[in-house]
């Protein structure tokens, strides 16, 4: 006989230790965009949108328009997550030594007030891409 275990609800998980989800955002960005905009032609577009870390990584790939696309797309999920409470200069995307996207809010602490007095919450994020679309997805999860 098959037996089946009820998930526990949010708050349950919340209450065993399990973060919540706090909110989401999601971002997708033509990378054909970017190959329209060649960094030489338009640098101050870049170091308006782009850390110096992201330009110097994007650019060490032989097509930079990709990468530059989905760290675009990135900046902007995490934006809709934080509901505007950023811009695009006080987020840094990186790749982490194993590869994984990292999200580094510059100017602020490690945590994310998600409001003010409200708990605070780490941002976690995932990054795609086809040979036409980037696309980002952004979770933040609140701490107890």
């Amino acid at each position: 006989m098959r037996t089946t275990t009820e998930m526990p609800h949010n708050f349950e998980l919340f209450q065993q230790g399990y973060p919540q989800v706090a909110a989401v955002g999601t971002d997708i960005v033509e990378i054909e965009d970017f190959r329209h905009l060649p960094v030489d032609n338009h640098r101050q577009f870049y170091k308006r949108v782009f850390t110096q870390r992201e330009i110097d990584y994007c650019l060490s790939y032989s097509d930079p328009a990709e990468r530059f696309a989905v760290r675009f797309a990135g900046k902007g999920a995490v934006i809709k997550a934080l509901g505007g409470r950023v811009s695009f200069q006080h987020i840094e995307i990186w790749t982490a030594p194993n590869g994984r996207p990292c999200v580094n809010l510059l100017d602020n602490p490690d945590d994310v007030p998600l409001e003010p007095g409200d708990a605070k919450a780490k941002i976690m994020i995932s990054l795609s891409n086809t040979n036409s679309h980037a696309l980002a997805f952004v979770m933040l999860l609140a701490d107890h």
